[in-house]
């Protein structure tokens, strides 16, 4: 996987066609813009917890591996950063690699990060077809030593994930 968020020409749409799982996202991230987000009753944790009733609940563990972050800018050699995986909505269960330095415009990271979560869903039709609630997580490339600077985010849909992985195994794919 390689993480070239830094290049400024980017195109959102070309972005969403190329991978249709991720959603990049490049507000700056703030915890106030976040609450208002979250406004409302279906995310107060009783209301949640009610609407989970008669959904199976499946324990996951992701397994995300970071390589490198490349095509950085010249003006980043020295830079210290890191790569960091979490839940959308909070911050419970955030994982981050070790920082590393930029050298040539690269960041060579090498680390597998693991992600433990609970995914509900509902059974459709004969049994065979689950539609999965949502479990969008956060990815994105952040500086130890500059926290004013902003890569921009991904989001990932983690149930869009194993709804494909099923297909697959009902298929005999792997």
């Amino acid at each position: 996987m390689s993480l070239s968020l830094w290049k400024s020409s980017t195109n959102h749409e070309d972005v969403k066609a190329s991978s249709p799982h991720t959603q990049p996202d490049d507000k700056k991230f703030d915890e106030k813009e976040n609450s208002a987000d979250t406004k409302g009753i279906w995310n107060w944790k009783p209301i949640r917890a009610i609407s989970h009733i008669g959904k199976k609940k499946i324990s996951c563990l992701f397994s995300v591996e970071i390589l490198t972050a490349q095509f950085l800018p010249s003006s980043m050699n020295g830079l210290r950063l890191s790569v960091c995986v979490r839940k959308k909505e909070n911050k419970d269960g955030a994982v981050q690699t070790m920082p590393s330095r930029v050298v040539q415009g690269a960041a060579e990271f090498e680390e597998t990060l693991f992600i433990k979560c609970h995914v509900y869903c509902n059974q459709q039709g004969n049994g065979k077809n689950l539609k999965f609630e949502a479990r969008p997580f956060w990815i994105y490339l952040f500086a130890v030593d500059a926290k004013e600077l902003s890569f921009g985010r991904n989001s990932v849909d983690l149930s869009q994930l194993i709804q494909e992985s099923i297909e697959k195994s009902r298929q005999g794919n792997r």
